[in-house]
């Protein structure tokens, strides 16, 4: 179970506790406007990691789309993983932009997190 501390004497208290043990103070009872906040911040987070309202799409696995940029690149099978359908064409076309788009993807593959999801 969770503890706060008591406004009175800042000793650590039971979380649904109404009077302080150690002080004998009046507890104020705060829940509802922190988690009144709580759920603000997280709208804030969620605008802040998917600006201009784009759809967000995945999760993707980053070791799934480097085997594949790896091995298939060159028809661009990892960028229709990604649901990049129109990349993957071009790659497909082009032969994964003769081989210089495969080495960058590899590049920028290696630095995201293990999932990882595509705005757009």
């Amino acid at each position: 179970m969770g503890t706060k501390l008591c406004k009175n004497c800042a000793s650590k208290i039971p979380v649904n506790a109404q009077i302080c043990p150690n002080c004998g103070a009046k507890v104020d009872e705060k829940r509802i406007i922190i988690e009144e906040e709580q759920e603000e911040t997280r709208e804030e987070k969620e605008s802040r990691q998917n600006p201009f309202g784009f759809q967000k799409h995945g999760p993707f696995y980053k070791w799934v789309t480097l085997v594949l940029a790896i091995f298939l690149g060159w028809l661009g099978i990892h960028k229709f993983y990604e649901r990049k359908y129109y990349m993957g064409l071009l790659y497909l076309i082009t032969g994964g932009f003769c081989g210089i788009g495969i080495v960058l993807d590899i590049l920028v593959l290696l630095g995201k997190p293990k999932i990882y999801y595509n705005y757009y």
